[in-house]
């Protein structure tokens, strides 16, 4: 995606309050984040930002390109740490009424990763 198209919102029809390219790039690295902290225990290491929508200071292709790139890489360190023997654990995670597994929360990170290659990203 060319970098002047990352302001990109569809107008034509019911699409009042979207996110723009840029936004829904930087909310798919702020789930990462969040479901990865999550998975190690600890606080995401990056501004999540209001509605998930990652720090306001992450505006360039560049820089949202290695937001996500990065966010990958913090998934994949999280994931490293799931074995048979925790792979049932039930974890804390925000905005979740009660304690959740650590599968639950690696299947939802798996099919953000199946919809947002970050190659499709540059």
């Amino acid at each position: 995606m060319p970098e002047d198209k990352y302001s990109f919102v569809p107008t034509n029809g019911e699409f009042k309050g979207v996110r723009t390219y840029a936004q829904l790039a930087k909310h798919v690295a702020a789930d990462n984040y969040v479901d990865a902290a999550a998975l190690l225990r600890e606080r995401p290491p990056v501004e999540i930002g209001e509605r998930e929508n990652g720090p306001d200071s992450v505006r360039s292709k560049a820089e949202i390109l290695r937001f996500v790139r990065d966010s990958f890489e913090y998934m994949q360190k999280a994931i490293r740490t799931v074995n048979r023997g925790n792979l049932m654990k039930r974890l804390e995670f925000p905005g979740a009424q009660s304690r959740i597994p650590r599968l639950m929360i690696i299947n939802a990170a798996k099919r953000r990763s199946i919809r947002w290659r970050v190659s499709q990203l540059s």
